[in-house]
């Protein structure tokens, strides 16, 4: 099976300081309740992205939510806007929370 040529604890670990940083805590709270959880944390990690389209790989679910909340996150940071919800910490919530679903 492939893999994803990325250390997976090494973006599990950038991905969990994006987390730690949503300033909601309640939002916070429900993301560290799931990426704590010893078994959602390895079913994410292990998951592909999609099985052909991209990051059809182990670890590429993760691949994909790092990026793209890295993505999110510059340009929500750039162009000073704070989203939809009014609060960049809400909206890095929600791409998470959209990804994680993948793994239900």
């Amino acid at each position: 099976i492939p893999c994803s040529s990325k250390s997976i604890d090494g973006m599990f670990k950038e991905l969990s300081s994006y987390v730690n940083h949503v300033q909601n805590i309640y939002l916070r709270q429900l993301l560290v309740a799931f990426f704590g959880d010893k078994e959602f944390a390895a079913k994410f990690k292990a998951h592909s992205a999609a099985k052909r389209v991209h990051h059809g790989f182990m670890g590429g679910l993760l691949e994909h939510t790092l990026s793209v909340t890295k993505l999110c996150d510059f340009f929500t940071v750039f162009v000073q806007e704070k989203t939809v919800g009014g609060s960049h910490g809400v909206f890095l919530f929600k791409l998470v929370f959209r990804f994680m679903t993948k793994v239900f």
